[in-house]
C-alpha cells in the first residue's frame, strides 16, 4: 500500500500537529511540569488501543534525520536518494510512530525496573503487536526488504534520540555503554525475536549540530604499567545455548494468539539454537589481548634497545683491545730499538745518562716543580 502526497497531508492533519517539537495530538487532562532526568518520569496513563504520545521535546523530525543518517553509514543501498525517501514515507506513518512512542515508555519501564507496572507493559505490547502488523501488511513486498532490514535497529534508534532530547540532565547516564546495550536488546528481541548482540549501537548517528556526539575519544581500557592481575577476575566461561522458534517474530505471534486465528498453524514452525555472545566475555579476552600486545611489543622495543647498547659496548671493547695490541706492539719495537742502541753506545754511556736524569729529577723535587720526566728509562 503506497500513499499519496495528499493522504499523507490528511493523515498528517489528523494525527500530528504542525510543530517538529510534538508526535501526536492529545487532549491533557491535567498540565505536568517538564521533566528533564528519566529517573523523575511519571509515564503517562496508558489508553487502551491508543499510542501514548512521545515528550513534548522528543523533536521526532530530527530523531528521522538522524536515524536515515545512520542508515547511510551502515547500509549501502540507502546512499541512493529514492530508497532514503521511500523508507522515510513508511517510517512516518501513524502506525510506525504508534510502535516508536509505545515502546519508547515500554523501553523506559523496562530499563528502571518498575515491577508495578505489569499490566502497562503487557498494554504496550498489546497495541505494538496490533501497529506492526498494521506496518508489515501496508509496506508493499518489494520495499519489504529495505524498510524490516534495519527496523529494530532504526526503532532502537529511535527510542535513544527521543530519550536524548527529551532528558538531557541524564544524557551521561543514555550514553553509557551499559544503558545502550540494555535498550538494543530489548528492543531487537521484541521484534526480531533473537537478542541481537552485534553492538550495532556504536554506529549509531546522533548529530546536534557539531558533529557525532556519540563518538566520544575516550580511552577504551586504562593503560598500566604492571601486569594486571588477570587471574582475580573470572569471567564466566559456559556457553550460552539458546533453542530458538523460528515461526513468527514475538508480536506477529501475539497478535495471531489474541485473535484466535484458525490459520495460525499454517505456517509450519522449526527450531534452531544458537549461542549467543557473552560480551563480557568478549571484552575481556580484548582486554588481555591489548595488553599482552602492547607488552610484546615494549618488550620487543626494550630488546633492540639492549641489543644496540650491547653492540655499542662490545664495539668499544673492541677497539680498546686493538688499541692495546698496538700499544704493546710499539713499545716493542721501541724496546729493541732501545736495546739495540745500549749494545751499540756501550753499558757506561747509558749508565750516564740515567744519573744525569736521576740528578735532575732530585733538583726538580727540591725546587717543588713538577717533574716533566718520566720513570720509563730509569
Amino acid at each position: 500500500m503506497i500513499f499519496s502526497n495528499d493522504d499523507m497531508d490528511i493523515e498528517k492533519k489528523k494525527a500530528f500537529i504542525t510543530d517538529h517539537n510534538t508526535s501526536y495530538v492529545v487532549q491533557p487532562t491535567e498540565k505536568k511540569a517538564i521533566v528533564f532526568k528519566i529517573e523523575d518520569v511519571d509515564p503517562p496513563t496508558s489508553i487502551k488501543g491508543k499510542p501514548i504520545p512521545l515528550p513534548d521535546n522528543s523533536n521526532l523530525s530530527r530523531v528521522v534525520d538522524n536515524i536515515q543518517e545512520t542508515l547511510r553509514n551502515i547500509n549501502p543501498k540507502f546512499t541512493n536518494p529514492k530508497v532514503g525517501e521511500t523508507w522515510r514515507v513508511y517510517f512516518e506513518t501513524k502506525e510506525c510512530k504508534a510502535i516508536l512512542s509505545d515502546m519508547f515508555w515500554y523501553c523506559l519501564v523496562k530499563i528502571d525496573k518498575r515491577p508495578y507496572m505489569k499490566q502497562y507493559k503487557r498494554d504496550l505490547l498489546e497495541r505494538i503487536s496490533y501497529n506492526y502488523v498494521q506496518v508489515f501488511v501496508n509496506v508493499p513486498k518489494d520495499h519489504k526488504e529495505i524498510f524490516f532490514e534495519n527496523f529494530y535497529d532504526c526503532i532502537a534508534q529511535g527510542v535513544f534520540y527521543s530519550m536524548f532530547f527529551s532528558y538531557p540532565k541524564s544524557r551521561s547516564r543514555l550514553d553509557s555503554e551499559e544503558f545502550k546495550s540494555k535498550l538494543f536488546a530489548i528492543v531487537s528481541r521484541r521484534l526480531s525475536g533473537i537478542t541481537v548482540s552485534n553492538q550495532g549501537y556504536n554506529n549509531w548517528v546522533l548529530d546536534l549540530g557539531a558533529g557525532n556526539v556519540l563518538q566520544r575519544s575516550a580511552p577504551r581500557s586504562q593503560e598500566t604499567s604492571v601486569l594486571p592481575d588477570l587471574g582475580n577476575t573470572r569471567v564466566k566461561r559456559q556457553t550460552r545455548r539458546t533453542l530458538q522458534n523460528l515461526r513468527y517474530s514475538p508480536f506477529v505471534t501475539r497478535y495471531l494468539n489474541s485473535k484466535r486465528y484458525e490459520a495460525i498453524n499454517s505456517v509450519p514452525s522449526w527450531n534452531m539454537r544458537y549461542t549467543l555472545r557473552n560480551l563480557d566475555k568478549e571484552k575481556e579476552t580484548d582486554r588481555q589481548y591489548n595488553y599482552y600486545k602492547k607488552l610484546a611489543i615494549e618488550t620487543e622495543r626494550k630488546a633492540k634497545e639492549r641489543g644496540r647498547v650491547y653492540q655499542e659496548f662490545n664495539t668499544k671493547i673492541d677497539e680498546e683491545i686493538k688499541e692495546g695490541h698496538r700499544k704493546y706492539r710499539k713499545g716493542v719495537r721501541k724496546l729493541n730499538i732501545e736495546a739495540k742502541k745500549i749494545i751499540k753506545e756501550g753499558v757506561s754511556e747509558y749508565a750516564n745518562k740515567l744519573v744525569a736524569l736521576r740528578a735532575i729529577q732530585k733538583e726538580e723535587k727540591k725546587q717543588g716543580y713538577i717533574p716533566l720526566l718520566n720513570n720509563s728509562l730509569l
